[in-house]
């Protein structure tokens, strides 16, 4: 097992430059890798760079990048101007993301993608992991297909058995064995203080017990598209186009 770290932006006003600091300090602490999240305040390709400018050591990944708001090719460029930049691999995460963020943030509904034009690709492949945040079947299918890896969310142990099991049988069903690697971003309280251990959503929904409350809940996620039946997947495309244009050959290890 791996243990690597998410540098995005809160939304709580905290210093903006604190995800830079973030992957400063995991890299100095010999961390593997760090996630350059994206989000109302960076953009995930800047943060990996300016991330990979100020370590010398980690391993970057960009993203998820909402794959309704980007085109293929601007994802590729993306990944490949950071690899370029900073000197190193980058791999790049996609994923749906939510009508929250699509609609409230970027202001649009998510459209069709555009497909790659006759200009020529400069750079050279980033070289890094494709990874794809999948919850949904369909996303989960286009993780076993194409990806390097699947990252969950802020997951309980048994929906990581219960993604991992499906993973592992539509990767065997694809005929890809071993399967993709699976990833999971957890929350983590450094130097914590009583207020850290309040519960999240999902913890507050199992402690509850009550339904009213659970259906509530369930609603909600699957409207601001957080839930499995949000993941109507746009991005078997653009999945697709990055893994045959966008990084090398190689995969990572099951």
């Amino acid at each position: 097992m791996d243990f690597s770290v998410v540098a995005a932006a809160r939304a709580d006003g905290g210093p903006v430059d604190e995800p830079v600091q973030v992957g400063v300090v995991a890299d100095r602490l010999g961390y593997r890798e760090v996630w350059a999240g994206e989000g109302p305040t960076w953009d995930a390709f800047v943060l990996a760079t300016a991330i990979g400018l100020a370590t010398g050591h980690v391993a970057l990944t960009a993203g998820p990048v909402p794959v309704s708001v980007r085109d293929p090719l601007t994802i590729v460029r993306g990944a490949a101007s950071v690899a370029a930049a900073v000197g190193r691999p980058v791999g790049v995460a996609l994923g749906t993301s939510s009508r929250r963020v699509v609609e409230g943030v970027h202001g649009v509904p998510g459209g069709a993608i555009v497909p790659g034009s006759v200009f020529l690709r400069r750079h050279r492949p980033p070289g890094g992991p494709l990874t794809v945040a999948a919850f949904g079947d369909r996303a989960i299918s286009v993780a076993a297909t194409h990806a390097d890896r699947m990252v969950l969310d802020a997951v309980s142990p048994e929906q990581v058995r219960a993604l991992r099991g499906t993973l592992d049988a539509t990767s065997k069903r694809a005929g890809r064995v071993p399967p993709p690697r699976l990833a999971a971003w957890l929350p983590v309280a450094v130097a914590p203080r009583p207020e850290s251990a309040r519960p999240g959503p999902a913890e507050c929904r199992r402690l509850s017990g009550r339904p009213g409350l659970q259906r509530h809940a369930h609603r909600s996620r699957v409207r601001n598209g957080c839930g499995p039946r949000a993941f109507r997947c746009p991005c078997g495309r653009a999945a697709r186009r990055v893994a045959a244009g966008g990084r090398g050959h190689g995969r990572a290890g099951g």
